[in-house]
């Protein structure tokens, strides 16, 4: 998805052809020029989402279906995946419409 700014791009892509159960190669990429800005190997996630400020990617161990494990890490790829939730589920952040 796409960073709250619109700059960057995440998404989640298999290890290798053969671990297309799991997607757990995080790879973040730079919404103009297309070009890999960083990848990492994360937990075994199947969503991920921007945090509303742009500061965190928010990854989630299942779909919509069932309760999840939900980890955050820095934007920027640094550090850790820090388990937040346990048993939740990771919606995406949908915008209020309103008027002008």
């Amino acid at each position: 998805g796409a960073s709250p700014d619109g700059a960057r791009r995440a998404y989640l892509g298999p290890r290798s052809l053969t671990d297309e159960e799991y997607f757990r190669l995080l790879i973040v990429i730079d919404a103009v020029t297309d070009e890999i800005l960083w990848q990492r190997e994360v937990p075994r996630v199947q969503t991920v989402f921007w945090s509303p400020d742009g500061q965190y990617l928010l990854l989630g161990s299942d779909g919509y279906t069932s309760e999840a494990t939900i980890y955050r890490l820095p934007g920027d790829g640094t550090g850790e995946p820090e388990q937040i939730l346990g048993d939740a589920y990771l919606l995406d952040v949908i915008p209020q419409w309103g008027k002008e």
